[in-house]
């Protein structure tokens, strides 16, 4: 990719760099779950989903799990009780956070290549 990509999404990278660290709520492209578009019950469904989080191990399939911890912190306020793993090559906070990051820049980068293509 070439430098006036990452210079012209600067602003939206770091909103979500800082999240990241900051381990808020952040998001470039808020969505509202459209009944018009993704179904009537879709709010409902959604909310159920998210709920059904609540109280349980954040799983994802990888070596070297070597426990959980609960570090959740909602910015909402409220505690959800959602655990996460550690592993052997690093505590949870470091290794979760660089995971979550990951997984937060590379969805930005795919919505804004997806909005790009489509203007």
């Amino acid at each position: 990719m070439s430098q006036n990509w990452f210079e012209t999404h600067r602003e939206t990278l770091d909103g979500a760099i800082a999240a990241c660290e900051a381990r808020g709520y952040w998001s470039a492209y808020p969505e509202v779950p459209s009944g018009r578009i993704y179904g009537e019950d879709a709010k409902k469904d959604g909310m159920a989903a998210w709920k059904s989080r609540f109280g349980n191990n954040f799983a994802i399939d990888q070596p070297g799990i070597t426990g959980w911890v609960d570090t959740e912190r909602s910015s909402c306020g409220f505690k959800t009780d959602i655990t996460y793993l550690i592993n052997s090559a690093g505590s949870a906070p470091r290794s979760s956070g660089v995971l979550l990051a990951a997984g937060r820049l590379r969805f930005v980068a795919s919505r804004i290549l997806v909005e790009e293509s489509v203007v």
